[in-house]
């Protein structure tokens, strides 16, 4: 049953990103057009908005799915101070948006892992770590006893229950767009490759570490 439920994710997923495609390139030509007025330029905001977030979610259940059929896991010493880079330079328009700094420290350990994999997880964590950060904050991500630590200021403290299940979402998530599946996938992928991690709040600081 199990089994039959990840392929029907994984068909329906893959089913759906067409005609998701279809809507937004859609939307996008009639936004384009020279005469709409402002309550319908709104609707197509919205329109688009919402099959943005559909695109989103599908890609994610689709990883999901690839990862729990995963047999074989291929490791390899990679370089994660140019992957944290690359991801933060594909992100700068919301380090520019909230005016945070980032500080980076040059990360010395070595890492035998998945890169594939791995990529995705720091992609979700460092998207999440920048969208939650309160305006004007500060995102640190640095290297303490063998571990990395992703730490990011945040407006209020908020309840750590299940926010690893999927869908479940911080309570300062209004403020944000999101699928609610990040976290899941990042768990997912950590325990595959074998790695320990773990989130704590600590002075309106919330800290993502991976051992």
């Amino acid at each position: 049953s199990i089994k039959q439920l990840e392929e029907f994710i994984s068909n329906v997923s893959h089913e759906l990103k067409t005609p998701i495609s279809i809507i937004s390139s859609n939307i996008q030509l009639l936004m384009n057009e020279k005469k709409i007025d402002l309550i319908t330029e709104e609707k197509y905001k919205n329109i688009l908005k919402e099959s943005y977030y559909t695109k989103i979610l599908i890609e994610k259940l689709m990883r999901l799915s690839k990862l729990e059929n995963q047999k074989k896991i291929e490791y390899k010493f990679i370089n994660l101070n140019k992957i944290i880079e690359e991801i933060l330079e594909r992100y700068d328009y919301i380090e520019l948006a909230k005016n945070l700094e980032i500080k980076l420290d040059t990360l010395k350990n070595k890492y035998f892992i998945n890169e594939d994999m791995f990529r995705i997880a720091l992609d979700n964590i460092i998207l999440n770590s920048m969208k939650y950060s309160k305006d004007n904050g500060i995102l640190k991500i640095y290297e303490k006893d063998k571990t990395l630590f992703f730490e990011n200021e945040i407006l209020k403290e908020f309840s750590l229950d299940n926010l690893f299940n999927p869908f479940v979402r911080g309570s300062n998530s209004s403020r944000e767009d999101g699928t609610g599946l990040g976290l899941t996938l990042i768990k997912k992928i950590l325990e595959l490759n074998n790695i320990n991690y773990g989130i704590e709040l600590k002075n309106k600081k919330f800290i993502f570490w991976i051992k």
